[in-house]
């Protein structure tokens, strides 16, 4: 997994839970000297990614972020959560961060809601060549739509020509199928 995120830069990693998608993401980072990084995560998760980070990466400084006020942003990694991005992005991008990884990314599945919005600006402001992880046990809820908006915060989209050629080539019977197909060639 590791490899193949180095190789791919722009990825899912999209194995079932308990595999190891948070180590296989910090060795990625780690073996990548891609710091500052940002992880955003569902709030409950927050505390799981400071005790494996301090597990897997000790000599790595890192910040939780609480809320929308202003918070330190000098850790090599900075945590935070999905809804309060938006009001961290600004300072977040000035760090010029090597790294974004989103755990739980169907959370940016839904392409109006503020957090997609925020979490798509910041990756877009990431420099060229920086690692985007998202890791998902689920990359596909109930509709191929749902992975339009991941995939253009990856930065991937195009690759399918656009999100109404996405929707249309994958709908109708067999669609999960298909898309899982072609996910894994790409």
């Amino acid at each position: 997994g590791v490899a193949y995120a180095l190789r791919a830069r722009r990825t899912f990693l999209a194995d079932e839970q308990g595999l190891g998608k948070t180590v296989q993401a910090l060795a990625t980072l780690e073996a990548d000297d891609a710091f500052p990084a940002v992880i955003v995560c569902p709030a409950g998760l927050k505390l799981n990614w400071l005790r494996e980070i301090e597990r897997w990466l000790p000599h790595r400084s890192v910040e939780v972020i609480q809320g929308t006020g202003v918070a330190p942003m000098d850790a090599e990694i900075t945590v935070l959560n999905y809804e309060i991005v938006h009001a961290h992005r600004v300072r977040l991008q000035l760090r010029r961060p090597k790294a974004l990884v989103l755990d739980e990314s169907h959370y940016v599945k839904n392409p109006r809601a503020k957090r997609t919005q925020a979490v798509r600006r910041l990756a877009e402001a990431l420099p060229e060549g920086s690692l985007k992880l998202a890791l998902t046990g689920t990359p596909v809820m109930n509709h191929a739509e749902e992975l339009i908006a991941q995939l253009r915060i990856l930065g991937r989209l195009q690759e399918f020509g656009s999100g109404a050629r996405f929707a249309r080539r994958f709908q109708g019977a067999g669609a999960e199928e298909r898309i899982h197909w072609h996910l894994r060639r790409s």
